[in-house]
C-alpha cells in the first residue's frame, strides 16, 4: 500500500504465550501489538491457512483491510532434509495431526527406524538425531538421514528411491547412484549380509507374530468394551497406558520395520530386475498378490449383497429406503437376516473407518451408517456390483514371455520375484494390524476422556486427541494439572484448525529447493509416476473428500490427492486411478495392481488440471493422461504453496 517507500519494522511473535516484555520498547503500543497477535490468530483459525493480513490503526484501534493466503511460503528451514513423502497416501500428513496422534507417531517412528538402521549396520555417525518433527501440523522424518544410509546399498538409484516413496525431486537425472569400487565393496557386503539376515528373520518370524498381535487385539478389544461409566478411573488410566505404551509400540514398530524392509530390498531387487525386464513387466510381477487384506470388507459386503438381492422383502427395503430409514429398521428388527450381516460385518472390519489414521474419526464398529451406505449402492448399482465381483475374481498371474532369457536368468527372475511379492503381502497383513491398534487407541482414549470429562478434568471428552501421551501420562502421574491439560488442548485445536485447508509441498531442506518440473508432451495433459500397469478411457472423477465417494461410477477414473485405507473397498469399481502423491509401494498402488485396475501417482496439480466428466486416457505403462472430449488450458496458474517452519 506504501508501494515499498516506507521501511517496515518487522516483529516476530510466538503464536502461544508470547513474551510481551521484548516489545515493550517497539514503535506499535504493546496495547496494538496484543489485539494484532488476537486477530491473526482468529482469521488463520477461520481460514484455515496462512494469511496475509492488511490493517492500519486510529490511536489504538486495529481495522483489518484484507486478508488473502500467502502464496509463496518458503521450504528453508535450519537443518537437513525432511519430508511428508508416503506420509499422506492413507497417512499421518494427509490432514493437520492432532497431539495424540503427533506423540504416537513421533515415538513408534523414533524407535523403530533407528533400531533398523542399528541392525543392518546404515546408523549415522555419532548420536542418532531425531528422525521426525512437526510443522504445518503435519509430521516430517528425516530423509536425509535416511538417504545417508541408503547410500551404502548395492544398486541405489536415488530416482527409484523417491519414486518408490514419492519423495519430491530437486535435480535432474537419476541423483545420486552409487559406484561399486574396491573401497566400496566391503561396505557393500556388509550391509547386503546384514539385511539379508534382517529380512529372512523377520519373515521367519512373520506368520507367529501376526498371531500373537491378532490375539492381543482382541483380549483388549473385549477389555475396553467391558469398561463403563461404573469403571474406576485407575483402570481406565492402566488399560490406557497398557494400549499406548506398550502394545501399541508393538504393533506399529513390527508394520515399520516391515516397510523398511520392503523398502531396502525393492531398491536391491528391483535395480537386478530391470536388466532383464521393462517397467512394465515389474509391475505385472508384482500384481494380484492374492487374499490381500485390504480387499476382504469388500469381499464381505458383496456376501451382505448376495444375501438381500436373494430375497425379494430385503431387496425392496434396500432399494426404497434411506440409510436413515434402514438405521431404523435394524434398531427395530436386529434379528433380520441382512442386519444380523451387518451387525457382523461391523465385529469383524469395525476397526476400519473413512480415515484410519485420524483417531478423530469413528470407525465402522460405532458407525453403521458408513456400512450401510455401501452396501446400499451394492444393492441399488448394478453395474457397481458387477464391477466390484469382478474385481475380486481370481485372476492367473499372466506369464511373461521370457524365452529370449537363459533358463538362469528365467530362475533368478522367479526367485527375486516371489521374494518381493512375499514381502508387499506381509506389509499389506502387518498394516491391517496397525489399522486394529489405532482402533484400540481411539477407544480407549474416548473412554479415558469421557472419565476425565465426567471428574472435570477436561472440558470435552474429544479434548483428549489433542493431548500428547506423554502430557497424560505426566497427568495421571501427578506431574501435571487439570487445567495444563485442558490449556494444551485448546492450543493444539486452534493449531490443527488454523492449517486445515493448508496443503504444504511436502519437503523442507537447508537450502534453497528448486523442484524438477514434470516433462509434458504436445498431447499429454499431464504426467506422473507408472504405479499399476494397464490402459483405460473413461470419464474422470475427481474427488478432494471422501464424502463424496458415493458420487463414483463404475469404470471412471479416480483422481484425487491422495487415498485413505478406508478407500479400499471402492477400488474395485474403478477404471483406474490417479493421485498426485504416493510411490510404487504406497498402499493405493499396492490395492490397484491388487485390482488389476492401471494407476499413476505423483502426478502434480491432478485435481487441478483435470476436471469431473471428461474423457481421458490413462496409460499405466508411459505414465501419462491425454484428453479425448475437452481440452484445458496447458499454461493454467497454479500457486504452489511451499512450507514454513
Amino acid at each position: 500500500m506504501v508501494s515499498g517507500q516506507v521501511n517496515p519494522e518487522q516483529l516476530a511473535l510466538a503464536w502461544y504465550k508470547p513474551d510481551w516484555l521484548q516489545f515493550e520498547k517497539t514503535e506499535i503500543p504493546l496495547a496494538v501489538l496484543q489485539k494484532l497477535h488476537e486477530l491473526v490468530l482468529e482469521i488463520v483459525a477461520y481460514f484455515g491457512r496462512p494469511m496475509d493480513i492488511e490493517w492500519c490503526t486510529v490511536q489504538e484501534q486495529v481495522y483489518l483491510l484484507q486478508a488473502r493466503p500467502i502464496t509463496t511460503v518458503p521450504t528453508k528451514i535450519d537443518s537437513g532434509r525432511w519430508t511428508t513423502a508416503n506420509f499422506r497416501d492413507g497417512g499421518v500428513a494427509a490432514q493437520p495431526c492432532p497431539n495424540l496422534m503427533w506423540s504416537l507417531y513421533r515415538h513408534s517412528w523414533q524407535e523403530a527406524l533407528s533400531s533398523f538402521l542399528l541392525a543392518i549396520g546404515l546408523e549415522p555417525d555419532g548420536v542418532m538425531p531425531p528422525l521426525m518433527r512437526l510443522h504445518y501440523a503435519r509430521p516430517f522424518w528425516n530423509l536425509g538421514v535416511v538417504k545417508q544410509g541408503m547410500e551404502q546399498i548395492p544398486g541405489y538409484i536415488e530416482r527409484d528411491f523417491d519414486d518408490e516413496l514419492g519423495v519430491n525431486k530437486d535435480y535432474q537425472g537419476q541423483g545420486f547412484t552409487n559406484k561399486l569400487s574396491p573401497a566400496l565393496l566391503l561396505n557393500f557386503l556388509r550391509v547386503a549380509l546384514k539385511t539379508q539376515k534382517v529380512t529372512k528373520t523377520f519373515l521367519h518370524q512373520a506368520p507367529d507374530k501376526l498371531q500373537e498381535l491378532r490375539q492381543q487385539f482382541n483380549r483388549l478389544n473385549q477389555e475396553i468394551r467391558e469398561l463403563n461409566d461404573q469403571s474406576p478411573l485407575q483402570q481406565v488410566e492402566s488399560l490406557w497406558q497398557l494400549v499406548l505404551n506398550q502394545a501399541y509400540l508393538d504393533s506399529e514398530g513390527t508394520y515399520f520395520w516391515q516397510a523398511y524392509i520392503n523398502t531396502v530390498q525393492l531398491s536391491m531387487k528391483k535395480t537386478s530386475l530391470l536388466k532383464w525386464l521393462t517397467v512394465d513387466e515389474f509391475f505385472q510381477l508384482i500384481a494380484k498378490l492374492g487374499n490381500v487384506s485390504h480387499t476382504k470388507p469388500l469381499a464381505r459386503m458383496l456376501e451382505a449383497a448376495d444375501l438381500i438381492l436373494a430375497e425379494e422383502k430385503l431387496t425392496d427395503d434396500w432399494l426404497k429406503l434411506s440409510v436413515e430409514e434402514l438405521q431404523e429398521l435394524a434398531a427395530q428388527y436386529p434379528e433380520r437376516a441382512d442386519f444380523i450381516e451387518i451387525q457382523d460385518f461391523q465385529k469383524v472390519f469395525g476397526y476400519h473407518s473413512t480415515r484410519e489414521l485420524d483417531l478423530r474419526v469413528a470407525s465402522y464398529e460405532e458407525d453403521a451408517h458408513q456400512v450401510l451406505t455401501a452396501v446400499q449402492q451394492l444393492v441399488v448399482d448394478t453395474a457397481y456390483y458387477q464391477a466390484a465381483k469382478a474385481s475380486l475374481s481370481p485372476v492367473s498371474e499372466s506369464k511373461l514371455n521370457l524365452a529370449h532369457l537363459s533358463q538362469v536368468k528365467q530362475k533368478k527372475i522367479e526367485k527375486i520375484s516371489q521374494d518381493l511379492r512375499n514381502l508387499l503381502w506381509w506389509r499389506e497383513e502387518f498394516k491391517d494390524i496397525s489399522t486394529r491398534y489405532y482402533h484400540l487407541i481411539r477407544q480407549i482414549s474416548l473412554k479415558l476422556g469421557r472419565a476425565y470429562e465426567k471428574q472435570g478434568f477436561l472440558k470435552d471428552s474429544q479434548d483428549v486427541f489433542y493431548i500428547k501421551k506423554e502430557s497424560l501420562t505426566a497427568f495421571m502421574e501427578g506431574q501435571k494439572t487439570a487445567d495444563q491439560l485442558q490449556e494444551e488442548a485448546a492450543g493444539n485445536q486452534h493449531y490443527c484448525q488454523a492449517y486445515r485447508n493448508f496443503e504444504p509441498v511436502g519437503d523442507l531442506t537447508d537450502k534453497e529447493m528448486s523442484l524438477e518440473e514434470g516433462a509434458h508432451d504436445s498431447q499429454a495433459l499431464l504426467t506422473g509416476m507408472p504405479a499399476s500397469s494397464g490402459q483405460v478411457t473413461g470419464r474422470v472423477r475427481v474427488l478432494l473428500d471422501l464424502a463424496d465417494i458415493e458420487t463414483i461410477e463404475p469404470g471412471e477414473i479416480l483422481v484425487t490427492r491422495y487415498t485413505d485405507t478406508g478407500w479400499s473397498y471402492v477400488f474395485g469399481i474403478l477404471g483406474g486411478l490417479v493421485t498426485e502423491y504416493g510411490g510404487v509401494l504406497c498402499h493405493a498402488s499396492i490395492v490397484a495392481r491388487e485390482c488389476g485396475i492401471p494407476a499413476l501417482v505423483c502426478a502434480k496439480n491432478a485435481t487441478q488440471l483435470l476436471e469431473t466428466g471428461m474423457l481421458v486416457t490413462l496409460d499405466g505403462r508411459r505414465g501419462e493422461i491425454r484428453i479425448h472430449e475437452k481440452r484445458i488450458n496447458l499454461c493454467l496458474s497454479v500457486n504452489t504453496i511451499n512450507l514454513l517452519s
